[in-house]
């Protein structure tokens, strides 16, 4: 559980490397990610573009070390970094020491190097893209506080969530609804992948993970409800990606898969408080 204060700071004991960000076209104009814990330095504004360096090659079969920086966790720089598009692609903006940015997923060892997907900057809007961690003593992972109240973890990033509830239930009231999202090629699907959310009417919100053999059903309508539900759920061992990327570097390691797995909120107790209508769209 993360017990320190705000803004507390943990340094990972790895072996020196730079951290070169990569950032990809698509932007996200929203997150659950809680603001910045006071004492770290917030994230600067987008740099301008810099010239384009030298390209990385990527092979068409990359390892998988093992999981250092979780997924949906915040980190900040104590050295400069650059963006990239892809890990094939050459730098097109710098970063400044002191920026945060939230690690979406990885690692991946492309090319002898180590990259993450990354979020940049750590508030929304987000650049999504890929990072080339060649200095993990540069990186530190910044602990968030554990809230003692519970709605407050709908605006927590997945893995402050996990370190705050992994062995507690956890209840929540806001607005359930439907998403129009796809699937994610991954066993058990349910737990993989899902497409009922509860918001909190302010930005955060939590994907609702159902097991089939928990007799949980949610409405045709919008409603507002009381969910219960839990973390770290025993399956999660047995989480494994089913697909082969192209390219293969997209795909998710083992380890990273059961840990977006552990990271799930399952749901154990549903409630309809107020009924809000017809699904929209």
């Amino acid at each position: 559980m993360f017990a320190a204060g705000p803004g507390s700071v943990r340094r990972w004991a790895l072996p020196l490397v730079s951290l070169l960000l990569v950032a990809a076209c698509r932007v996200e104009t929203s997150s659950t990610a809680s603001a910045s814990p006071s004492g770290t330095v917030a994230s600067p504004a987008l740099p301008s573009p810099t010239e384009a360096t030298e390209a990385t090659e990527v092979p068409s079969t990359p390892t998988f070390p093992a999981v250092e920086l979780p997924p949906d966790s915040l980190v900040v720089l104590s050295a400069g970094a650059s963006f990239h598009v892809v890990p094939s692609e050459p730098a097109i903006l710098t970063l400044d020491p002191g920026s945060e940015v939230i690690v979406a997923g990885g690692p991946r060892e492309i090319g002898g190097e180590t990259w993450y997907e990354v979020r940049y900057p750590a508030q929304p809007p987000h650049q999504f893209g890929w990072a080339r961690l060649s200095d993990p003593n540069a990186v530190a992972l910044v602990e968030g506080d554990c809230p003692t109240d519970p709605q407050a973890a709908m605006g927590m990033l997945a893995w402050d969530r996990l370190q705050c509830y992994a062995d507690a239930s956890l209840t929540v009231t806001g607005e359930v609804g439907h998403c129009q999202g796809g699937v994610v090629p991954a066993e058990p699907a349910w737990l993989a992948y899902a497409c009922w959310v509860i918001s909190d009417g302010i930005g955060g919100g939590l994907d609702l993970h159902t097991n089939p053999d928990g007799g949980i059903v949610f409405p045709d309508n919008r409603v507002r409800a009381r969910v219960t539900g839990h973390f770290n759920d025993p399956a999660s061992t047995t989480c494994r990606y089913t697909e082969d990327a192209d390219p293969a570097w997209l795909a998710p390691s083992a380890d990273e898969q059961i840990l977006l797995c552990r990271e799930a909120f399952v749901v154990d107790i549903f409630e309809v408080l107020e009924d809000l209508g017809p699904q929209e769209g």
